[in-house]
């Protein structure tokens, strides 16, 4: 956003309460220049159910772990809901001396109520019938006494943590990011194959394409590959759509068998069509990128318009890391709420 001299919105995380990476997590997001930082952080929290305290619930523990960390940090989600119906004794914890030295207060979970049972009131149709544990929240949140401490006077102290030196087997999250999408390459590329996926095709049937090509008939992948585990490793037509990158990787295993006669069918998954040979821009990103899909893309203009812009609809995508022996898939959701942009696994 900084780059493209956008209007500065905060962008932070919200993670969730895992013992096992609870705190390299959030010192990973934390740690660096304040440009590559995040400019919060959230812990969806649970620890304290009913009518525990600040030392049994777990909020003592955690406050102490997080007492010098360098952003704010917030619960982004809280409200045990086990006993119901709910106390909230937690919240004049939350919003008082030690935490309010280090927590930014939080999000209950969940205002309408759903079938996990989280609501603070329930609607039908347009009318909105409040549940005691709106009740509860309601009575303990107005006993709270916030103080307040002007901007222009306060002075963070707490220093940003050192980015940990990615490890196989400990830390694998790559500090290299992928490739900016560039809808110009990926609209060049159906027009310039031989061989393309038909357009009609099932996402089953992509997912086990995929598998069946880049595995049984062992083509080499890698122009398609997103790996975000160290060193990190991102082919150029990554940020294409699906079938871009399947078409791609047919007409690539259509060339090496030298375009013979049944080479580009894939069980009726393809088709040949006549290639048309790139020129002007598109002929300078396909170059970039190189016949093994490999190449760093430099150019930003071409068939689809500037990096960002595509007439192809982009599939989803997934970037997978890893901390110990925990996988971590990472579902990345933008949510302008308030003005306040947060990624939420």
């Amino acid at each position: 956003m900084a780059a493209n001299n956008m209007r500065a919105i905060p962008v932070g995380y919200a993670a969730n309460d895992d013992s096992t990476t609870r705190l390299p997590e959030a010192e990973f997001f934390a740690c660096g220049p304040s440009d590559a930082s995040v400019d919060f952080y959230g812990i969806n929290m649970y620890e304290w159910c009913g009518n525990a305290t600040y030392e049994t619930s777990g909020y003592e523990a955690r406050t102490a772990e997080f007492a010098n960390y360098s952003v704010p940090i917030f619960f982004s989600e809280y409200g045990c809901n086990v006993p119901a119906p709910r106390i909230f004794t937690e919240v004049l914890a939350l919003y008082s001396s030690p935490m309010t030295d280090v927590w930014s207060g939080g999000i209950v979970y969940e205002w309408f109520e759903d079938v996990n049972d989280y609501g603070l009131v329930t609607s039908v149709g347009s009318t909105v019938s409040l549940l005691p544990d709106y009740t509860a929240f309601s009575s303990q949140i107005n006993k709270v006494s916030p103080t307040q401490v002007q901007a222009s006077t306060y002075t963070p102290s707490n220093s940003a943590p050192t980015c940990p030196s990615p490890t196989a087997g400990v830390w694998q999250a790559a500090t290299s990011l992928p490739p900016t999408p560039n809808g110009g390459l990926c609209d060049c590329v159906l027009p310039s194959l031989g061989c393309a996926a038909r357009t009609n095709l099932a996402s089953t049937n992509i997912s086990s394409l995929f598998g069946y090509i880049c595995g049984d008939l062992a083509v080499d992948c890698s122009g398609i590959n997103a790996n975000g585990t160290y060193p990190g490793q991102y082919g150029a037509f990554s940020p294409c759509n699906a079938t871009v990158q399947l078409s791609w990787l047919m007409n690539k295993y259509y060339d090496a068998q030298s375009k013979a006669a049944g080479a580009c069918d894939f069980g009726g998954a393809a088709t040949t069509q006549s290639a048309q040979a790139a020129s002007g821009t598109c002929s300078q990103l396909l170059s970039e990128a190189g016949s093994a899909g490999t190449g760093v893309v430099t150019s930003t203009n071409g068939a689809g318009g500037g990096p960002a812009a595509s007439s192809s609809k982009s599939a989803a995508s997934a970037v997978v890391g890893s901390w110990g022996d925990v996988r971590l898939t990472v579902a990345v959701v933008a949510a302008f709420l308030g003005g306040v942009a947060m990624v939420v696994v």
